[in-house]
């Protein structure tokens, strides 16, 4: 965990996970996740994904409206999303005391 650092964006200052299994055939969601970023900012509705082909997966919140997906949340700082997504993975990890990939 030492060689995991902040790439340069707002602190990730709370995560919460709420564990919610719902299987969609090709992936399943098991989990919920708020994350707190500086202390004054929160991105509610991000899901934890397991895949069949690629194991797991942390999705940022979207809208689906007639059929088309728009995303709520953009990061455009991919080394961010990367420790952003690794947080949430490592918590949920914590939280089950399941073992996986980070």
């Amino acid at each position: 965990m030492e060689d995991f650092v902040n790439p340069g964006g707002p602190e990730v200052t709370d995560v919460r996970i709420y564990p919610y299994e719902m299987d969609r055939g090709n992936h399943k969601i098991m989990a919920y996740a708020d994350v707190e970023l500086s202390g004054m900012l929160w991105i509610k509705g991000i899901r934890l994904i397991k895949t069949k082909q690629q194991g797991y997966f942390v999705s940022l919140p979207s809208k689906r409206v007639r059929g088309e997906v728009f995303e709520t949340v953009v990061i455009d700082h991919p080394e961010y999303l990367r420790y952003l997504r690794r947080m949430i993975r490592l918590k949920y990890q914590e939280y089950t005391g399941e073992r996986y990939g980070t």
